[in-house]
């Protein structure tokens, strides 16, 4: 018997947040460990953030030169240099004033006007504005006429990023923006294929570029169920000899859904396999959750025991949800008789 899960969110609205936090937080309350843990990743770029914000545009040129250097990572694994691009392109920032985020932009042009980090801030200044219009909900809620402002945005980062020439191929996340305006604007596959193959090609280790292709390849996207299996077997063949099997952990961690492990998207032994390699290598508690979360969705009661008892109190409620984080611990605890919840 397998719990079900509401949701898991690497981005939460400041209410939801809270809420989650709020309700986790009662659960793990009685540990004298108790914390909640927070995406690394975001947390990185919070602080890239600040410096656009506050206007430190050598800070930032700086810290982009630095993190090219894809080996440095957060201590979940994440590469430096993708928390950099989740900042500058918003990411899952919320932007509640983008007339300043336009004017901070604009200043970083013009005291950089060579800078191509700069050139695909405003890139993603366009997508922010296009997603704003939107909103986040299903495509057949949106409101008819918030389609053109979209559109018509999202075609304006195409045109800034198509316009940076030859150099542009220099910085990995010009491509990773550049495939998911294809995506949005929903791009011939063979186009699509074309220019995923030659940003793998120069810069075969940089994650985000793999998150894209993965969600281009999704039936729901552009792809089929055969299309993505192939593509995430692709993907870890590429960097197994740098990560082994642990980006299949990644990319379905990235494309979750409640009933992977039943519907045939997943393979638990082969998940459960890649995210051991995964902690052993980064042994963030971000990740741990995360493994204990899959684990419980799985029906894997030992294996989400033992990760909840190594986990102590440190809770990702963005992960977790409302309340699957306490249905899985009370039900590790009757199938196995393990106290999920060890303490010090």
């Amino acid at each position: 018997m397998r719990i079900v899960q509401g949701r898991i969110h690497n981005c939460l609205g400041p209410i939801e947040a809270f809420l989650v936090a709020a309700t986790i937080g009662m659960a793990i309350a009685g540990s004298a460990h108790a914390a909640i843990v927070q995406r690394p990743l975001e947390l990185e770029a919070a602080k890239v953030r600040s410096m656009l914000l506050e206007g430190k545009f050598a800070d930032l040129e700086a810290y982009e030169n630095r993190t090219r250097d894809l080996s440095l990572t957060t201590t979940d694994g994440q590469q430096l240099h993708a928390a950099f691009y989740q900042a500058i392109t918003c990411g899952c920032a919320d932007v509640s004033d983008l007339d300043e985020e336009r004017t901070r932009i604009a200043a970083w042009r013009a005291a950089y006007p060579k800078s191509i980090s700069a050139q695909i801030a405003e890139a993603g200044l366009y997508m922010q504005v296009a997603w704003s219009a939107r909103g986040q909900d299903y495509a057949h809620k949106v409101k008819e006429s918030a389609w053109p402002i979209f559109k018509r945005n999202i075609a304006e980062a195409a045109r800034v990023l198509d316009g940076m020439g030859k150099n542009a191929g220099a910085q990995p996340d010009w491509y990773a923006l550049r495939l998911t305006i294809m995506r949005l604007q929903d791009a011939d596959k063979a186009q699509y294929s074309s220019l995923l193959d030659e940003a793998v090609a120069r810069f075969p280790l940089y994650l985000p570029i793999y998150f894209e292709g993965a969600q281009y390849f999704q039936a729901k996207w552009h792809g089929s169920d055969a299309e993505y299996a192939a593509f995430i077997d692709r993907a870890v063949s590429v960097t197994r000899k740098r990560w082994g099997e642990t980006m299949y952990a990644r990319l379905e961690w990235l494309t979750w859904s409640g009933d992977m492990f039943d519907d045939g998207q997943a393979d638990w032994k082969r998940m459960k396999a890649a995210f051991e390699r995964l902690i052993t290598e980064y042994p963030d508690a971000w990740n741990m959750n995360a493994f204990g979360n899959f684990a419980c969705l799985a029906g894997d009661a030992q294996t989400t025991a033992q990760v909840l008892s190594k986990i102590e109190g440190s809770i990702a409620p963005s992960i977790w949800g409302l309340d699957f984080y306490t249905k899985c611990k009370s039900w590790a605890l009757d199938k196995t008789g393990v106290d999920a919840h060890l303490t010090r």
